[in-house]
């Protein structure tokens, strides 16, 4: 293997030991992550072999919160490397990135459930409902509400991709709502499964529960959806536009600055946010002065921009 090859592999898990072990809380997390998969392996096989698809429902949520605290990660050490020719701002993209298809395949799949929801009310399939098959499925949920509560409790700000609107570092609300859905999914769960030991019949709305999940999945994930792709199509940030746009008024005001134009500012990561503009200047005015001013105009707002002077003919 060539040596330089070697050098980046070792670069590479040296940057993610240093991100993953870091301080004290990440190893918690990392232990917390462990009994999550582990967790999801048994509702997995619970949900196989009893046959319900409510508990499938949750096992693949369990699954996509696994792959936020990946993505929490992944974007916390790719946002500490160093920019490249290629990649003038850095690696903080890839965050809302891996955020984007983490929201579009949770929509796929609750699109998937709800097709066979559909299919089950058609065509209703046997679900297992001897003594040993309903405890097994509510000592799972049982575990689920704990191993969540404590995710809930402590880390909350990771289990779930951050809403890339989002303009503090607290959770957001919509982020909140997520996380609370997975306690009423579990708790509903345990509610027909216990109530069907006195009531069988009330097995079969396993299906119904589920679609009602499902769209309730969908209504929360759309606006983390939407907003991660704001951020990759590179659209105006609606949250600080007030604010440049008043600093836009200032930069006209400028001593020399006759006018600006083909302005554009975008979201690069969350709370970070870059622009360009051209600014036309009087053929007497000082540059390097005028750039300076400018650039300590949107110190306070932007994260970087770039300034281009024309002068007037």
């Amino acid at each position: 293997m060539p040596t330089f090859a070697v050098e980046e592999q070792s670069s590479f898990f040296s940057n993610l030991k240093n991100v993953v072990l870091a301080t004290r809380k990440d190893k918690i997390n990392i232990v917390y992550f462990v009994v999550l998969m582990v967790f999801a392996l048994r509702e997995l096989m619970v949900s196989v072999d009893t046959n319900s698809l409510g508990l499938l429902v949750s096992t693949v949520h369990t699954a996509f919160c696994l792959f936020s605290i990946i993505i929490y990660y992944a974007g916390k050490m790719y946002a500490h490397r160093s920019s490249t020719e290629s990649m003038t701002y850095g690696f903080q993209r890839v965050e809302p990135l891996l955020g984007f298809i983490n929201g579009f395949f949770l929509v796929l799949f609750s699109a998937f459930t709800l097709m066979q929801c559909v299919e089950r009310m058609i065509e209703p399939v046997v679900i297992a409902t001897e003594p040993d098959s309903i405890h097994s499925i509510i000592s799972t949920v049982c575990w689920g509400l704990l191993i969540n509560g404590i995710g809930l409790c402590f880390f909350s700000d990771i289990i779930f991709v951050r809403e890339a609107s989002s303009t503090s570092s607290s959770i957001p609300q919509s982020q909140k709502r997520f996380v609370l859905f997975h306690f009423i999914q579990n708790i509903t769960v345990i509610t027909i499964y216990s109530i069907s030991f006195w009531y069988p019949g009330i097995i079969s709305y396993d299906g119904l529960f589920s679609m009602a999940m499902a769209f309730i999945v969908i209504y929360i994930a759309i606006p983390i959806l939407t907003a991660n792709g704001m951020i990759l199509l590179q659209t105006s940030p609606q949250t600080v536009y007030p604010q440049i746009y008043a600093k836009l008024q200032q930069l006209q005001q400028l001593d020399g600055v006759l006018e600006y134009k083909n302005e554009h500012f975008w979201t690069l990561s969350p709370n970070n946010f870059v622009g360009s503009v051209v600014v036309v200047i009087n053929e007497d005015a000082d540059e390097q002065t005028i750039l300076k001013q400018a650039h300590e105009l949107f110190d306070s707002v932007l994260k970087d921009i770039c300034i281009q002077v024309q002068k007037h003919n």
